[in-house]
C-alpha cells in the first residue's frame, strides 16, 4: 500500500491543522528542563554576565506576568551578526533571574532550526541544550503551537538567519522581518513588543559575511562562517568557536502594542495585504529605534576601562569566568547536574577548579588541544542532534 502524502502545515485544512497542533504540544515538554534552566542561569550564566559581559536592561520594570487565559506577548529582537547567540542567550537567563525565577516573566525563544542542527551548534556540544532550556525551532507550525502555551511568554528574531549573517560592516542594519509574528499576532489577538539589543555585534566584531563561504558552511550545519582576523585562530584553537569579546550587552524594552491597530482594524479584519504593511511599519519602526539607542548606548561597544576594572574584582574566578575556561565549566556543569539529579549543588572557580572539571570530564581536553583536537571534536559535533 502507497504512503499517504504528507501535506505541510499551511496547505492543511484548519480541522487537520488543529489536530496537527494537539499533537505538536509535545514541544512544549519534550527536551524543557525547568530545573535545568534555573541551574544553569544560577551557576553559569549568572556568573559570565556579571564578570564577563556586564549586561544592562533598560525599561524592563513592568514586563507582565503571563496571563494563562489571554495569548502570550510576542516579543522580537534583532540579531548580533557573525556571532554565537551569546546576547540572546544573556538576555533571556538575565530576566528569568530577574524576575526571581518565575517562569511566567520567562521569555521563552523560537530559535533558528539551524542551532539545534547538529552538535556542534549546541555550546559546546551538550546535547539538546537548546531545547533543555526551553527554546523551540522557529518552523511555523511550532510557532502557532507555542501561541498556546500557557506558562510563559514568546521571544523571537524575526530577521532569521539573514540577521545573523550580515556582517559587522551591517551590524544595525535590520534585516527583512518574516511575516509570521505578525499573521499570528493577529490570529491570536495577540500584543507584540520590541527589544533592541545593542553592542551584540561586538561580541565577535569586524568579522564580515562571504554568501559563498555561507553557503559551504550551510551544508556542514554551521549557518555561517565568520571572516575576519580572529579566523585563523578558531581553526587552530577549538575552544574559540564558541568565543566572545566581552561586549557590554545592553537590552532596551519597548512599548507593549497590538500591531493591527497600525492599521486601524480589529484582528479579525486584518488582510495579508494588511499584514504585510504591518510588517513594514513595524519593521521600520524598529530600524528607527535601533538607531537612536546605538547613539546613546552603542559608541563604546566593549567599554574596556569597564571591562579590566570588573575584571580585577573578579580575578579569583579566574578563567571559568573568560571564554577560554567556559568548555571546562559546562563540561563540569552537565556532569553534576546528573550527579545530583537536578538538585542544587555548588561550582567553584579558579584554577585548580578549571584543572580539576578538565580532569573529570577528559574529552573536553580537546577544546584546548590545538589543531589536532579539532578531530575527535569534528566527529561527535557534526552528528545531527535530531
Amino acid at each position: 500500500m502507497a504512503k499517504e502524502k504528507r501535506i505541510a502545515f499551511r496547505d492543511q485544512t484548519p480541522e487537520q491543522q488543529a489536530q496537527t497542533l494537539k499533537f505538536n504540544k509535545v514541544i512544549y515538554d519534550e527536551y524543557f528542563d525547568e530545573k535545568y534552566l534555573k541551574l544553569l542561569v544560577d551557576k553559569f550564566i549568572a556568573l559570565i554576565d556579571q564578570a564577563y559581559f556586564r549586561s544592562r536592561f533598560i525599561d524592563f520594570d513592568d514586563v507582565p506576568l503571563r496571563n494563562p487565559d489571554e495569548a502570550p506577548i510576542i516579543f522580537y529582537s534583532n540579531h548580533s551578526g557573525m556571532a554565537f547567540p551569546w546576547d540572546g542567550m544573556v538576555m533571556c537567563a538575565s530576566l528569568y533571574q530577574r524576575y526571581d525565577y518565575k517562569l511566567g516573566h520567562f521569555l521563552r525563544p523560537l530559535a533558528a532550526p539551524a542551532l539545534s542542527y547538529s552538535n556542534l551548534m549546541n555550546p559546546f556540544m551538550i546535547k539538546h541544550i537548546w531545547k533543555r532550556v526551553g527554546a523551540v525551532d522557529a518552523t511555523f507550525k511550532n510557532f502557532e503551537t507555542m501561541m498556546q502555551y500557557p506558562d510563559s511568554h514568546l521571544m523571537l528574531y524575526p530577521e532569521g538567519v539573514p540577521g545573523i549573517g550580515k556582517g559587522f560592516n551591517k551590524r544595525y542594519q535590520t534585516q527583512r522581518f518574516a511575516t509570521s509574528f505578525i499573521r499570528l499576532a493577529c490570529k491570536y489577538k495577540a500584543p507584540i513588543c520590541p527589544i533592541w539589543t545593542v553592542n551584540g555585534e561586538f561580541i565577535n566584531p569586524y568579522t564580515y559575511s562571504i554568501p559563498a563561504i555561507n553557503k559551504f558552511s550551510q551544508k556542514l550545519g554551521i549557518p555561517f562562517l565568520p571572516i575576519g582576523l580572529l579566523l585563523p585562530f578558531l581553526l587552530i584553537f577549538p575552544w574559540m568557536f564558541y568565543y566572545a569579546w566581552p561586549a557590554r550587552l545592553t537590552y532596551v524594552k519597548g512599548k507593549i502594542y497590538k500591531p493591527w491597530e497600525l492599521v486601524g482594524k480589529e484582528p479579525e479584519d486584518v488582510t495579508e495585504e494588511d499584514i504585510k504593511e504591518i510588517t513594514k511599519i513595524v519593521h521600520a519602526d524598529f530600524q528607527e529605534g535601533l538607531t537612536k539607542h546605538v547613539k546613546v548606548y552603542g559608541q563604546r561597544g566593549i567599554q574596556w576601562k569597564h571591562f579590566w576594572k570588573t575584571a580585577l574584582l573578579k580575578q579569583h574566578m579566574y578563567p571559568l569566568n573568560m571564554p577560554f575556561g567556559w568548555p571546562a565549566f559546562f563540561a563540569e556543569f552537565e556532569r553534576r547536574f546528573k550527579l545530583y539529579k537536578g538538585e542544587h549543588f555548588t561550582m567553584e572557580t579558579g584554577w585548580l577548579a578549571w584543572f580539576k572539571y578538565l580532569l573529570k570530564n577528559p574529552f573536553f581536553f580537546f577544546f584546548y588541544i590545538p589543531i589536532l583536537g579539532w578531530i575527535p571534536l569534528a566527529i561527535k559535533g557534526f552528528r545531527k542532534a535530531k
